[in-house]
């Protein structure tokens, strides 16, 4: 009898469309995140803290521009697509939001290619252009596709990309192109043999048309969803990523090249909540109606699975980091464990941000985004000149804690959530000893 339980509740979870999404995007992100991951502790044994420092503030530079440059028209793609199953209308749809992405994007890039020339000139000035450029066409046909329905194609074009990214990062940096040239060469090639993986491999070209005038109507619904998006995405980037500017005027690139590798470690939630987070946001949209019950249990496992792994994340950080990095990179592991609370702040935003996707009610998700930012930025001001990059750590948890209880606060009447309180604080007291014990072995 027991046994019969266990195999129907484990047949009603293997045929959750929830749970099917989770494995298809794992399958992809796992491995093309865990590849990424590995990238920054090779960067240590062929780029000095200085040079890690400013790539690190490069690829922070391009996620801040790309928003500006696409207007995030892939996203109003995505969301206007994903529950239409007539192909006139997607074509429509994806033929319109390419043509703007491609006009916009270049003319933005170029314009910026040349002002930076005449007046701020930048190390390896076009290939961060290119850079910034294959960037912006990746993400936005991944988008694309992903709102096809074609979720095996973006996993693999992930895949592709972190597989060439690592072996041309090895190629290049052993004696070919050393130092940031070959770095930014090998981000450049990966991002061009993803696109030509989405073109060749998808349908997505049969949709597009270049010679046709998009119609109006088109333009100001992809413009009218996406636009409340770029405030939200700039907000978004400076409760995480403006840390990078603060870090190199305050304390130098080199401290900002230490910050990185605590960053990219505690990314390891974010690679896993980023599974459940596409998965997440295809069902909320593609749903009927709100099961508040439901709500509620998918909350309370995902608060679980991450506060465990914030712990067991922190206990392994320091023998980890001994055996990965070069030692001046080492005294990384004290800030890794505020980054991870403050990843688990970012994964719970992410949870409401996907109701408020399914509400098409942006301009909410740009509003909250934008406490957190306003709370990280001067934090992190303040507290990076009186503690350093712990200082940094500490703004940053505060800047997405912001947002995650705002966006708690804004939409619990509309919810109803219920939380486990004892399950919480008995992983709470364990994350606390997890800490304890990092900071006295």
């Amino acid at each position: 009898m027991i046994k019969e339980k266990l195999r129907n509740t484990l047949n009603r979870s293997l045929a959750s469309p929830m749970i099917k999404g989770m494995f298809i995007y794992s399958i992809g992100s796992l491995g093309s995140r865990a590849i990424n991951f590995a990238v920054y502790p090779i960067l240590t044994f062929f780029l000095i803290k200085s040079d890690l420092g400013y790539y690190d503030l490069i690829i922070n530079s391009i996620y801040l521009l790309i928003p500006l440059a696409t207007f995030q028209i892939s996203d109003g793609v995505y969301r206007a697509i994903l529950p239409v199953n007539d192909r006139g209308v997607r074509k429509n749809i994806i033929s319109t939001g390419i043509n703007i992405i491609l006009t916009t994007t270049l003319v933005i890039l170029l314009s910026v290619l040349i002002i930076t020339k005449l007046f701020f000139p930048v190390q390896q000035g076009f290939l961060v252009f290119l850079m910034a450029l294959g960037y912006a066409l990746n993400i936005s046909l991944k988008q694309i596709v992903r709102g096809l329905k074609l979720n095996k194609a973006y996993i693999l074009s992930d895949i592709i990309y972190s597989f060439v990214f690592v072996c041309a990062l090895l190629f290049f940096l052993n004696g070919y192109l050393v130092g940031l040239e070959g770095v930014f060469v090998s981000f450049i090639l990966a991002n061009v043999l993803s696109i030509g993986y989405l073109l060749i491999a998808t349908e997505i070209t049969s949709y597009m048309s270049f010679f046709k005038l998009p119609q109006r109507e088109n333009v100001r619904s992809l413009f009218r969803y996406s636009v409340p998006l770029i405030p939200n995405t700039l907000s978004w980037w400076l409760v995480g990523s403006a840390n990078t500017y603060i870090i190199t005027i305050i304390l130098g690139l080199a401290a900002n090249g230490i910050y990185a590798i605590a960053f990219k470690f505690s990314s390891i939630v974010y690679i896993l909540n980023k599974i459940f987070t596409l998965a997440w946001q295809d069902q909320l949209i593609g749903a009927e109606s709100v099961d508040n019950h439901y709500n509620s249990k998918i909350l309370n496992r995902l608060l679980v699975f991450l506060l465990i792994m914030v712990g067991l994340i922190t206990l392994a950080s320091k023998p980890l980091l001994r055996i990965i990095v070069t030692s001046e990179y080492y005294e990384a592991w004290k800030y890794i464990p505020l980054l991870l609370i403050a990843t688990v702040f970012s994964s719970i935003s992410s949870y409401f941000g996907a109701f408020y996707l399914s509400w098409q009610n942006t301009s909410k998700i740009f509003i909250t985004t934008l406490y957190g930012a306003l709370v990280a930025v001067i934090s992190s001001v303040i507290l990076t000149n009186w503690l350093g990059l712990m200082g940094t750590s500490i703004a940053m948890a505060l800047g997405f804690g912001t947002v995650a209880i705002t966006r708690y606060m804004d939409t619990r009447a509309r919810l109803n959530l219920s939380f486990k309180p004892t399950t919480l604080l008995i992983l709470l007291t364990f994350i606390i000893l997890s800490i304890a014990i990092n900071y006295t072995i």
